[in-house]
């Protein structure tokens, strides 16, 4: 069998096979003879079908297992030899005739693939990757816990005026002021708290000092730059009927409120300290993810390499599925070479260092999603039972041994940074 292999552009590689109908012949034949010894036909005994009979029933189809076979084995002793590494698993093709081949008898084949580039890593050890560290104060705690009070306002009626702070329960009916209407023109039972930016500004401060059932009209120009387009930049008037309104009243900190966090002893110091740790948590989780983007981008930054158009083919696919959607196309594509390039990237690190898996961390790892559920048993071996879902959880897993490695090869700085400042408007 004639072997060639030709290095086109980029990563794209073709293997050219050539086999000769006298080799084929001598493979199918010998199959056939194999085949005779086990095979049963009604009217024969066992081992006893003559050869022409097995030929004629089934030569063709021994021949194009033969052919199959013959080349997929050549193909892969190819790519060993020349220490190549599909993308995707190579297809073979039938070629009408190969260059350079002599003989005109011979059946020709071909593979086109793309290959995983080399690559030689650039040093680390000028880098610098900040990892943040806090230490959480009694302002950040007395801060959190008043978010939490917050996000258990009860609304209380009042028969008063309405002010800042309070939610109007509200119908509304807009129109141009020549009185055409628009769309989302008019809306009923809509509840705004004042103050909140959810309306636009002149709708808010129209209901401020409004009494219920008290009906307000109140004119006013879209923004230039509003999200609706038809309405952008025009002017238009607003009915607006006050139906009820209500203040906020937050939960005191009382026993029945430390309950509903199941704290054991049921006082303030007992919240504080199971806020505490859940501030302490929900530090170590950002400021751990901001060192994986740090490393992720370094790796990506410091070692352009060719990419797989198969590859970016696939992520494109799946961003334009998932969160991705809502980008233009430039940025989708862009979003995708990177997913590319850091996923080549760290799987060259998993292979030049040696990294692996502890199956006990797997489990475990495993075990903790599990626990979320109300049949951990159960799910655990729904994730374990599938090679894909199995496949996604250890590249997770691998992807954390790669940062931890890389921390070892760079220059770390732990600046100590204010929880608020870490956290952002998350913690606000």
């Amino acid at each position: 069998m004639q072997v060639s292999l030709e290095v086109m552009d980029g990563l794209e590689r073709r293997v050219t096979l050539c086999l000769s109908e006298d080799q084929v012949a001598q493979e199918v034949q010998k199959r056939l003879k194999v085949l005779a010894r086990t095979l049963q036909i009604s009217g024969f005994r066992p081992g006893k079908v003559p050869m022409a009979v097995v030929q004629k029933q089934f030569s063709a189809e021994v021949r194009k297992e033969a052919i199959s076979e013959m080349l997929a084995l050549a193909l892969t002793k190819k790519l060993d030899q020349e220490h190549l590494r599909p993308v995707i698993l190579p297809s073979i093709e039938p070629l009408p005739r190969a260059i350079g081949v002599s003989s005109s008898d011979s059946l020709c084949y071909g593979s086109t693939f793309e290959v995983y580039p080399e690559v030689q890593f650039s040093p680390l050890k000028d880098v610098v990757i900040r990892y943040p560290e806090v230490a959480i104060e009694d302002a950040d705690v007395d801060h959190l816990i008043e978010k939490i009070r917050k996000e258990r306002t009860v609304w209380i009626p009042v028969d008063r005026p309405a002010a800042l702070g309070d939610r109007v329960k509200m119908d509304f009916l807009g129109s141009f002021l020549d009185g055409s209407s628009f769309h989302g023109n008019e809306g009923k039972g809509l509840f705004v708290v004042l103050g909140s930016n959810r309306l636009l500004e002149e709708l808010e401060k129209g209901l401020i000092g409004a009494v219920s059932q008290e009906t307000r009209t109140v004119e006013l120009t879209f923004p230039q730059d509003y999200q609706h387009k038809e309405v952008a930049g025009r002017a238009a008037q607003f009915t607006m009927t006050a139906q009820s309104i209500e203040e906020p009243q937050l939960p005191e900190l009382d026993e029945a409120f430390f309950q509903d966090f199941s704290i054991s002893d049921g006082s303030m110091d007992g919240l504080r300290a199971m806020v505490r740790q859940r501030m302490e948590a929900d530090f170590a989780k950002r400021a751990l993810d901001l060192v994986k983007n740090q490393v992720r981008e370094t790796i990506y930054e410091r070692n352009p390499i060719l990419l797989p158009k198969a590859l970016i083919e696939k992520e494109l696919k799946e961003l334009q599925l998932g969160e991705g959607k809502e980008l233009d196309p430039a940025e989708l594509e862009d979003l995708a070479r990177r997913f590319v390039a850091i996923g080549i990237l760290f799987g060259e690190i998993v292979q030049q260092t040696g990294l692996k898996l502890d199956p006990l961390q797997l489990r475990a790892y495993v075990r903790s999603l599990a626990e979320e559920y109300d049949d951990p048993d159960q799910v655990e071996r729904w994730f374990l039972s599938d090679p894909s879902r199995k496949d996604r959880v250890e590249a997770i897993l691998l992807e954390d041994k790669v940062i931890e490695w890389v921390l070892t090869q760079v220059r770390v700085e732990r600046p100590s940074t204010r929880f608020s400042e870490l956290m952002g408007a998350s913690q606000t």
